[in-house]
């Protein structure tokens, strides 16, 4: 596990070598993107056997469950016996 780690950081450190080379020794890096995409390559890897770029349908799927879901709770309908001891009133807004 330990190696899938390190070949999905290479790979994402190289990308950013890549970037600082063009930018002329020094630019901005926006790593948002990139920790997600390490750390789906990295799951995806080890959970399913294949990659980050064939499992990135998967985790597309699941960004747009959770958004819904997170859209579902706002919803002043949403009722759930308890629910309300569970989430902060911070997450909801």
């Amino acid at each position: 596990m330990v190696n899938i780690m390190v070949k999905a950081t290479t790979l994402v450190l190289d990308t950013w070598e890549q970037k600082v080379q063009d930018g002329g020794g020094s630019t901005q890096l926006e790593i948002n993107n990139d920790m997600s995409t390490i750390t789906s390559h990295i799951i995806s890897h080890t959970t399913f056997g294949n990659n980050y770029k064939e499992g990135q349908q998967m985790f597309e799927q699941m960004e747009a469950l959770l958004c819904n879901l997170v859209e579902a709770i706002k919803n002043p309908l949403f009722f759930l016996p308890g629910f309300r001891f569970f989430l902060y009133s911070s997450f909801l807004s």
